[in-house]
């Protein structure tokens, strides 16, 4: 399940899923009966809830969804979808509990269960799905102390994702916590090609990270990337010094804050100011660790050898990617999950798992690392082996798929029109996903089928489209 998911109880998914269902008919008036319908809810429940999404929405937009005794509607510019996500989050047991085991150390379960009007057996119940969850990521909960026990560097990760959103990280500001060093901290990264990077979210990073430092928890050795950004790192040094004087967790804090940003982050551009520092970083490296950058470097030339057979080569974020990857499993045994905002649990990407190709590459980047699991000196990847390659994986398959994955096959009836068939020829051939043809093969061959008249194609059950010779823009608009 996705994180939003184990933070939200049964009752706020079926909120999700009615408003979800009246947002996709905006301005239109639906009877209770066709939501009932194809929600798959009882009537009495459906009232119950109705009636706290109307309370709530009218708190969160100043609107109502209620129009009459037995209809609804939504007007889609009033409403934001995300935004009530985030609402039922952050009323949510989990997000709370969570929340609450950050900010208040030693508050003990009765107090908590007391604030929150519930019984230990309800919010057991309420908890299991996030238990799960946090189980994923080899971290459990403490349900009697209200604390989460395992790697510091996951648990305040994991604080991270979950105050992002429940409240974009807000609800530590809301605890009185006065943020002004962290704000200064955040402004001053667009000095440093770090402008790509939330300032919000670094707001929240440093937050937890002074919350939790002052609470006495302590994070493992975090070290190799102390050159990377040097002129920034004097800034983190001087603002974990505040609150910390053991100057080994100043310097392993510094590189985190790398890590989190830096590395377990995915690149989508090769535009991203970062990537030359990263690169340049990479050059150091080989001096310094040259057996670590050669395991690199082989990795990026056997997925394009063997894996993409030559056909296509890797853009150069997806070797910074490869990269990241590699060295915080390397350098932190796996602590950290890849990527921020793009991990498997997060992401519909799990659901590629069950494809046939996703296996394939799956299974021959298993086969590379195979030797090296017999060496003393990689141990690491030992360690962590199933989510690096589950993060590898999840890289490469979009290579693999845009070179394997059938394109549609497009079949045009003879036209006697020379110059409708030549626009709409013209037009296709821009697009990289078709093959088409102009022949009388069988029609069994094809996946859509385009011509002038129904009679050409009136043996056929396979889509089709009927173009106007005398409208051919039209029809070009409507074909794409």
């Amino acid at each position: 399940m996705e994180l939003e998911d184990v933070l939200l109880d049964s009752q706020s998914r079926t909120k999700l899923k009615i408003l979800s269902y009246l947002m996709d008919r905006p301005d239109i008036k639906i009877h209770y009966s066709d939501i009932q319908k194809n929600i798959k809810i009882s009537r009495t429940k459906f009232n119950v809830l109705i009636a706290e999404m109307n309370t709530e929405i009218a708190e969160l937009f100043n609107v109502e969804l209620l129009q009459s005794t037995n209809t609804l509607v939504v007007t889609a510019e009033h409403i934001y979808f995300n935004e009530y996500v985030r609402y039922l989050i952050n009323r949510g047991l989990p997000y709370q509990f969570v929340l609450s085991s950050l900010l208040h150390k030693n508050e003990h379960i009765e107090e908590f269960l007391t604030e929150h009007f519930i019984s230990r057996s309800t919010a057991l119940r309420a908890l299991n799905d996030f238990k799960d969850y946090v189980e994923q990521m080899d971290l459990k909960i403490n349900f009697s102390k209200i604390c989460l026990t395992g790697s510091e560097v996951k648990i305040r990760y994991l604080y991270m994702k979950v105050l992002w959103v429940g409240s974009l990280g807000k609800d530590i500001e809301y605890s009185n916590l006065k943020l002004t060093q962290e704000r200064w901290m955040s402004k001053q990264l667009r000095c440093y090609d770090l402008s790509n990077i939330s300032e919000e979210l670094v707001v929240v990073h440093l937050a937890i990270s002074k919350i939790r430092t002052l609470q006495g928890y302590l994070v493992l050795p975090v070290k190799g990337c102390e050159n990377l950004y040097p002129e920034f790192t004097y800034i983190l040094n001087d603002y974990h010094r505040k609150f910390t004087d053991d100057e080994d967790q100043v310097v392993y804090l510094a590189n985190l804050f790398k890590f989190q940003f830096i590395f377990a982050f995915y690149y989508s551009s090769d535009e991203d100011p970062r990537l030359l520092r990263v690169k340049l970083f990479f050059e150091e490296l080989k001096k310094i660790d040259p057996v670590f950058v050669k395991l690199v470097q082989k990795f990026i030339i056997y997925v394009e050898e063997q894996i993409l057979q030559n056909k296509i080569k890797l853009l150069p974020k997806d070797r910074v990617n490869i990269f990241g990857i590699l060295d915080i499993h390397y350098l932190i045994n796996g602590n950290m999950q890849m990527f921020l905002g793009l991990t498997l649990n997060e992401t519909s990407e799990y659901k590629r798992y069950k494809q046939k190709e996703f296996k394939t590459i799956k299974k021959q980047i298993q086969l590379f690392f195979k030797p090296y699991l017999r060496r003393e000196s990689f141990q690491w990847i030992k360690y962590s082996s199933l989510g690096l390659i589950d993060s590898l994986t999840l890289l490469v398959y979009p290579y693999y798929q845009a070179e394997v994955e059938k394109k549609l096959q497009v079949m045009i009836t003879p036209v006697i029109n020379y110059l409708a068939i030549q626009r709409i020829i013209l037009f296709l051939d821009r697009l990289d996903f078709i093959e088409y043809s102009t022949s009388n093969r069988d029609f069994n061959d094809s996946d859509v089928i385009l011509s002038t008249y129904n009679e050409n194609i009136s043996a056929t059950k396979k889509p089709t489209y009927i173009f106007q010779i005398n409208n051919q823009e039209q029809d070009l608009v409507n074909l794409f």
